[in-house]
């Protein structure tokens, strides 16, 4: 597929579904042309647009393929995880900020807002996928944080007996790791 510009992958991106296939369309074509990934990082992060969520769905796929892609943007990463309040972008944010955090050496001003990200998300109302990718991301990141363990420690108990199957999977497998990290 050729793109005559920004405006025809824009459109692209409003047409994406939330089917793989049509994800990974879209996804093949930023990782052909990197120039598209500044469009996708402003599709994404445009609040105002009630489709922003696709953005997101994109970028996932497309830093799943090689998260240091996500450099030269990760400060508009970062800075925007406060703003998104759209469960079909939290999901994808937190897989990102989970790759992060297990596969890229980032400073400490973007680790803590990723940190107070995912606490964020671990006691707010969200969808399980964001929860157990927080959890995730925060046990990597307690690695070089030791004060994370002991609040993690203690959202997952407070949350444990109200989550669902797949929260307390990753919630068991978490709480495993750090008891044997702190033995």
């Amino acid at each position: 597929m050729v793109l005559k510009n920004n405006v025809d992958f824009t459109q692209k991106l409003h047409q994406i579904t939330a089917h793989r296939a049509s994800r990974d369309e879209i996804a093949a074509l930023v990782l052909l042309d990197l120039k598209l990934l500044k469009a996708t990082f402003e599709f994404a992060t445009d609040f105002s647009n009630k489709n922003h969520f696709k953005g997101y769905w994109v970028l996932e796929l497309v830093l799943m393929q090689n998260i240091e892609l996500i450099i030269p943007y990760l400060d508009i990463f970062c800075n925007n995880l406060k703003n998104i309040s759209v469960d079909k972008a939290l999901r994808p944010a937190a897989k990102i900020c989970m790759t992060l955090a297990y596969n890229l050496k980032i400073n400490k001003k973007h680790q803590n807002i990723i940190i107070e990200s995912c606490f964020d998300w671990l006691i707010s109302d969200v969808k399980v996928a964001t929860k157990a990718y927080s959890i995730l991301a925060l046990f990597e990141f307690g690695k070089q944080h030791p004060w994370i363990y002991p609040e993690l420690q203690a959202i997952i108990e407070q949350n444990f007996a109200t989550e669902s199957n797949a929260y307390k999977a990753v919630a068991k497998e978490v709480m495993t790791k750090i008891s044997k990290s702190l033995k």
